[in-house]
């Protein structure tokens, strides 16, 4: 027995030989364990599939590769059966030297130039393991071999390694070739067998395609010696016209033996890449450059001040933020002119800034007093100091600037709660500038534990004369303990309130609270509120609500809403008309009137017809025209929309049939689902449903429906007598399957079924399945039973 380690490894790929060859099993060779590997071997040769499929795994799976057995998995190389030729070539590649014997290489000589992608590639693998034995053979066939099979062969001889270096004229040629896949593969190749030939790595990075000049780059950034031109040639390839080259360019500089500095000035001159990607890739070349933090802090910040485009500055931050040290504060001070200057989001700017620790408090303050915009910024960053910049936290509650006080109560939250910090927002809920009050209540609906005191205070904030206020302590409600009664009170006022910001924010707390239906006659004026956002809010608000709530006006009010012309209120409408289970004549008509503008809109108003089902009828037409639509989601919405309406089966039978044919694979397989729903009532549909079983992209949705109808029409019947034999598994076996479904109509079928019995039952193609489901669909002809596969 084999250690459990290797064991699994075969096992394994045994699971990928299954999965490549779209096989329901892994051969289990569990028989053949106490078996003789001689009688193994004979087993090997069996006229059974099955048999020298079980028999090929469990050769691979000895590991025990003398000569014998490497003649036989030569000869399982040419096998009939896709997999055991397969496991032929796995095991040859397993044995690697031990397998170098002529007929073994003769074997794979043919199998490189095989049709099957797989074969060729699992050939190469295995010459190449094996030795250089293959190799003058290899090179003599390069001339008459074809381009893929020239790929295998280059990727032969990169296998054998430095041992293969006769090979390095061929492969130079090779580079030249017309066809992208063989110049890569022989450069590739001619790097493993010259690995530190300078030379190579000069011709490689001077060639026209892209990948080779990568290739070339990479082997200098690993082998060049420190102070040689290569690498002072790789530094200086940042310019490279091709974007993939520069990352490759900049993670090899990273990793090589550059100097330092000149590592430094190369990662600068991508981090403002105009491509994204190879901003990222200079941003995780950093983290191996071993730069000097300080001084490249500071040459980032440089950089930052002179960038115009938001996207470049982010990389910028996510450098400072990636470097092995913090910035320095002369780099904060640039990080903070950048904020400003192009509206930096808070929560990428602070975590580079709070590296910097709390002594930038005060430098911090100094700039907000200048630049009052950057109060998010500096709020985020004092909330991360958390505790470590309690003092000064508490001293900006009452510092003389507005825009100080405010970025000091969004860091309140992040200190304990205490009685100190309670007093200190008493006093900002009363403060004179209604940015402060406002900032104040919005840390208190975000505190776990808020004093008596100040939920007093935040309670009576709903009579603020500033809107942002009223809008901010109604938001801040919920987390204050109040009675249901007060708070929904509190909300009757909000909801009229004359400011769109705090009806707003009124609408949505009942929402949250679960009082709206509390304030359903004042729902149909929210509804239609001349404020979008409104009208949004109160829809949302209402999808919560329990349907006999729904009262005349309010529906109303939804339909109208279904047709309102902003997009984001019609689909709320159309959301909310689905959850309250709105499904008359009006509410139809509105949803077909509909049926137009973005996708988004279009799936919502499909999704709730589904929803509504065969009472939505007169949708059909529209909808059927939605099967054309440019959107593979809109045409995939249509499919499921239509199986939920149409009441007429064999018309929805034949547009699912022609939904089939649709290039896009989702809505195919939707269409295959469905009619696998529909049962022998889709059986119009086998013949479309059993040419897709040929389709390795379709087979699996395919196969589900036909299963699912079981049933075919009589129609199909020389269809599948002429599958019979088919070389698709599946598709023989459906053939047979539905031949008996088909029952007497399929009696003139019976002589060739009887054939194929005996041929199932002995002979050199014996097999056991194949017999039992060609039984049972002569019995089911015969009219003595049916079975399913």
């Amino acid at each position: 027995m084999m250690v459990g380690g290797v064991r699994n490894r075969i096992l394994a790929l045994a699971w990928v030989c299954a999965a490549m060859f779209g096989l329901t099993q892994v051969p289990v060779a569990a028989q053949y364990e106490e078996t003789p590997l001689e009688q193994v071997l004979e087993i090997a040769s069996s006229g059974d599939r099955d048999e020298r499929r079980d028999a090929a795994y469990e050769i691979v799976r000895r590991e025990s590769f003398d000569a014998p057995v490497v003649e036989t998995l030569a000869k399982l190389t040419a096998d009939s059966d896709r997999q055991v030729r397969f496991l032929g070539l796995l095991g040859l590649a397993h044995a690697g030297p031990r397998a170098a014997s002529q007929t073994a290489i003769d074997a794979l000589l043919r199998c490189i130039q095989d049709g099957d992608d797989q074969v060729r590639f699992r050939a190469a693998d295995a010459l190449g393991k094996i030795g250089t034995l293959a190799l003058p053979q290899l090179v003599a066939l390069w001339d008459s071999a074809d381009s893929q099979t020239r790929v295998e062969i280059a990727r032969a001889i990169g296998t054998m390694g430095p041992p293969a270096r006769g090979a390095q004229e061929l492969l130079s040629k090779g580079l030249e070739d017309s066809d992208e896949r063989i110049r890569r593969s022989a450069a590739n190749a001619l790097l493993a067998v010259a690995p530190q030939d300078d030379a190579l790595h000069r011709a490689l990075t001077e060639h026209a395609d892209p990948q080779i000049r990568c290739l070339g780059w990479q082997a200098i950034g690993r082998h060049s010696a420190p102070g040689s031109d290569a690498l002072e040639r790789l530094a200086g390839a940042t310019d490279d016209p091709d974007p993939l080259v520069r990352e490759v360019v900049v993670m090899s500089v990273a990793k090589s033996a550059l100097d330092p500095q000149r590592k430094q000035q190369a990662i600068l001159a991508t981090l403002t890449d105009p491509v994204p990607s190879v901003r990222s890739a200079a941003v995780a070349a950093i983290e191996h450059a071993g730069a000097d933090p300080q001084r490249l802090s500071i040459d980032i910040g440089n950089l930052l001040a002179q960038v115009e485009d938001v996207q470049t500055a982010q990389t910028l931050l996510l450098a400072l933020r990636r470097m092995p040290a913090p910035p320095s504060m002369e780099a904060a001070s640039m990080v903070l002119a950048a904020a400003g200057r192009l509206s930096l989001p808070a929560e990428e700017v602070a975590p580079v800034l709070q590296r910097v620790g709390p002594s930038i408090v005060p430098h911090l303050l100094a700039v907000l007093e200048e630049t009052p915009s950057l109060e998010p910024v500096v709020g985020a960053t004092l909330s991360g100091f958390g505790a470590a910049a309690r003092d000064a936290v508490m001293q900006c509650t009452s510092h003389p600037s507005a825009v100080v006080r405010q970025a000091a109560c969004a860091a309140l939250q992040s200190l304990p709660s205490t009685a100190e910090t309670g007093v200190a927002l008493q006093r900002l809920l009363t403060d004179a500038d209604d940015g402060v009050r406002a900032k104040a209540i919005e840390v208190v609906g975000q505190m776990q534990h808020v004093p008596s005191e100040v939920q007093a205070q935040v309670a009576e904030a709903p009579n603020d004369p500033s809107p942002r206020v009223r809008a901010a302590s109604i938001r801040a409600l919920p987390r204050l303990g109040l009675e249901a009664g007060r708070i929904e009170s509190i909300l009757r006022n909000a909801i009229v309130d004359e400011e769109p910001l705090v009806r707003l924010a009124g609408i949505e707390v009942a929402g949250q609270t679960g009082l709206v239906a509390s304030l359903v006659d004042d729902l149909p004026t929210l509804i239609r509120d001349p404020d979008p956002q409104v009208r949004v809010a109160a829809l949302h608000a209402v999808a919560g609500m329990p349907a006999e709530k729904l009262i005349p006006p309010l529906r109303q009010a939804i339909l109208q809403c279904i047709g309102d012309r902003h997009d984001a209120v019609r689909a709320a409408g159309i959301e909310v008309a689905s959850a309250l289970h709105m499904r008359d004549g009006e509410t139809v008509a509105a949803l077909i009137d509909s049926l137009r503008g973005p996708e988004s809109v279009l799936v919502a108003v499909l999704r709730a017809l589904e929803g509504i089902g065969r009472e939505a009828q007169a949708a059909l037409p529209a909808i059927a025209e939605l099967l054309h639509h440019d959107s593979p989601t809109v045409r995939t919405a249509a499919i499921a929309a239509l199986a939920g309406i149409d009441k007429d089966t064999p018309r929805l039978v034949a547009r699912l049939i022609e939904a089939l044919d649709d290039p896009a694979w989702e809505v195919r397989q939707a269409a295959g689902a469905r009619l696998g729903t529909l049962g022998p009532q889709a059986k119009a549909a086998v013949p479309k449903l059993f040419e897709l079983l040929a389709s390795e992209e379709d087979s699996d949705f395919a196969s589900g429906a036909l299963r699912e109808i079981d049933a075919a029409p009589k129609e199909a019947l020389q269809m599948f007598v002429q599958n019979l034999d088919s070389p698709d598994r599946r598709t023989a076996y459906f053939s047979i399957f539905f031949l008996g479904k088909l029952g007497a109509d399929a009696k003139s079928a019976l002589p060739e079924l009887k054939t194929r019995l005996k041929e199932a039952e002995g002979g050199p193609n014996r097999s056991d399945v194949r017999a039992r489901f060609l039984r049972q669909a002569i019995e089911s002809i015969e009219g003595s039973t049916d079975d399913s596969p």
